[in-house]
């Protein structure tokens, strides 16, 4: 299901128009539309520039469109019981908005399955 990365556009737009929402991050409004349909995921170069024309936390832009790219991706932080990390890391990030940046590393592990699955998922 992608759908993190356009849920999360749709709330940054808020109740602003989809077109005008476009055009002031400067994207067609066919690929926002698409974009927040989950039909379309933008390049790295686009989601950089989405993080600073919408002054938004890039990392967060990466985490939903890789998730939203990757089945598998999300299936293993699902499987890993890591998508408790999704809230967290979003609210991490909205807090060092505020701020400032903290640790760039993700939470540590806590349990021994957590490593264990982690240490599966290693090539």
């Amino acid at each position: 299901m992608k759908q993190l990365l356009g849920s999360y556009l749709r709330s940054l737009r808020g109740n602003e128009s989809r077109l005008k929402f476009s055009k002031r991050i400067g994207l067609s409004y066919t690929f926002v539309r698409e974009m927040e349909l989950g039909n379309r995921l933008p390049s790295d170069e686009v989601l950089s520039s989405l993080a600073a024309r919408l002054q938004v936390d890039h990392r967060r832009l990466f985490l939903y469109a890789y998730c939203d790219r990757s089945p598998a991706l999300l299936g293993a932080l699902q499987t890993g019981g890591w998508t408790e990390w999704l809230p967290s890391i979003t609210a991490r990030l909205e807090s060092e908005s505020v701020h400032g940046p903290g640790p760039a590393a993700p939470p540590a592990l806590d349990t021994e399955r957590d490593q264990a699955t982690a240490r599966r998922a290693l090539p």
